[in-house]
């Protein structure tokens, strides 16, 4: 839309962009924010891609050089990077302040470039409430590949409180630093912050979270993704490698799903262990439900989503992100869904053939549009779909008006570690009873281990919302707005 951009640019929409550009500065919105700048709520979908990289290139969704402010901003667009370049899924390269961004969208690259899922490198300034769950590929020689960011170098930049979900790989002879958060830190501070997403590299080092390691600092961090690598590349459940004095405090793994019991940094845990409690050292920013999640983000002061629900099956990792319905841009097909019922149970089978494409790596998933032909919506059953080789649906069973959410139904599933598809009913503004659904990922519970809440993904609002087990309605943010919404039955959901 613009070369470069000074002053605030906010509140705009890009849809389906396509950007082609020889090298240079490439962003869906802008080649430049320069410093001073104030960007805020900028959404871009499409594709932006810089075909001759050089060593000055940089791309991104939105940006491709930040060196001021974007806050509450993200991209779906698919990136390419080209060859040595800076890339990330919604900066190129960062010299600012980034704060409560995400980017869903692939992001890819050759040699001798630093690809992150949210930014390619981040040199100087802050990131922080962030997060990314677009795949990141690259290939040929000395590229660092990030599931977040590809490499934070610099004059002491900041990443805290952010998180990937994304699988992050590597290819070519060359060798490349692949980590699930991270590909290389050499300066500056990460701390609050993990990775779930599965990483591997064919020819040199990759960690769950950080592929290699400066001198810099690492605290209250962990990782849980499966981490490979072909013959004598270096692997760490947490870190592959170091150089320097870094120092890592707090900051561990899971042995278990990441399939590595050998880190230069961290201390490994089991599942069990990483699920049975907060680890040692993490602070108030996080909390977790006992035996059944991993930490999570959680303070108040918060506004973005941080995935509660980390299902483990057979030591895969099942990551599920919310997907607002209202959210044109994420339609396969933008005037097939009109009806908004059935645009809720949609979006519902989206976000779990998401979290089933990064999982399983299935490409055509790990950034699917809502499709309501998951699973057949007639009955609400599993029958023929792109989702059945993965995944199984049960029967709908409904819960009487005075029966509350407990062990005999969606608590139950819940703990024996199912997937649930809620539905409640709903008064329409222009009368008549509506229905919706939403996904239950997890819940908590007090000190003496009684329920407190059902914790869900709304694809109405687009975020998570708690639900009170007693009386079945949202509980959190207050003023859901669909009055009077209630549950009244479940579907569970099994992974093969």
């Amino acid at each position: 839309m613009f070369g470069a951009v000074s002053g605030t640019i906010q509140d705009v929409t890009l849809t389906n962009v396509n950007v082609n550009a020889a090298g240079g500065l490439v962003g869906g919105l802008a080649g430049l924010a320069m410093a001073g700048s104030t960007i805020a709520r900028i959404s871009v979908t499409g594709e932006v891609a810089s075909i001759d990289g050089n060593s000055s290139g940089a791309v991104g969704g939105v940006l491709g050089i930040l060196e001021s402010t974007i806050s509450e901003s993200v991209s779906a667009a698919k990136v390419n990077g080209g060859f040595d370049v800076f890339a990330g899924g919604l900066l190129g390269l960062s010299n600012g302040t980034v704060q409560r961004c995400h980017a869903t969208g692939a992001v890819a690259g050759d040699g001798e470039s630093h690809l992150g899922g949210l930014i390619g490198q981040v040199s100087a300034g802050t990131v922080e409430e962030s997060y990314a769950s677009g795949a990141v590929a690259g290939g040929g020689s000395q590229s660092s590949l990030g599931g977040l960011i590809g490499l934070v170098a610099g004059s002491a930049p900041l990443v805290q409180l952010s998180y990937a979900t994304g699988p992050v790989t590597g290819s070519g002879s060359g060798g490349n630093s692949v980590g699930g958060l991270i590909g290389v830190v050499n300066t500056g501070t990460v701390r609050a912050s993990y990775a779930s997403g599965p990483v591997s590299e064919v020819s040199r080092e990759a960690g769950g979270l950080i592929g290699h390691l400066g001198t810099a600092t690492v605290d209250q961090a962990y990782a849980s993704g499966h981490v490979s690598g072909g013959m004598g590349v270096t692997l760490g459940g947490l870190v592959a490698t170091t150089s320097g004095s870094p120092t890592v405090t707090n900051s561990y793994w899971d042995t278990q799903t990441s399939g590595q019991v050998t880190s230069v940094a961290g201390t490994g845990l089991t599942t069990s262990q990483l699920r049975a409690a907060l680890p040692a050292g993490f602070g108030n920013a996080w909390w977790f439900t006992e035996s059944y999640s991993y930490p999570f983000l959680n303070d108040p002061a918060f506004d973005f989503a941080s995935p509660l629900a980390t299902l483990v099956r057979s030591n895969r990792i099942f990551a599920f992100l919310p997907i607002s319905q209202l959210d044109r841009a994420q339609y396969i097909n933008q005037a097939a869904q009109t009806d908004a019922d059935q645009a809720s149970l949609a979006t519902v089978y989206t976000m779990i053939a998401r979290a089933i494409g990064i999982t399983d790596d299935v490409p055509q998933f790990q950034d699917v549009k809502i499709d309501r032909y998951f699973w057949n919506d007639a009955t609400q059953t599993a029958g023929s779909g792109p989702l059945t080789n993965h995944a199984s649906i049960a029967a709908f069973t409904p819960i009487a008006a005075g029966v509350p959410l407990n062990d005999d139904n969606v608590i139950g599933a819940l703990k024996a570690r199912r997937l649930v598809i809620l539905r409640g009913s709903y008064k329409k503004a222009g009368g008549g009873t509506g229905k919706h659904w939403l996904l239950a990922t997890m819940f908590t519970t007090d000190a003496n281990g009684a329920t407190v809440d059902v914790v869900g993904n709304d694809p109405w609002l687009g975020e998570q919302v708690t639900i009170d087990p007693n009386i079945k309605t949202i509980a959190s943010p207050v003023g859901f707005p669909l009055a009077g919404f209630k549950v009244d039955g479940f579907q569970t959901v099994v992974f093969h």
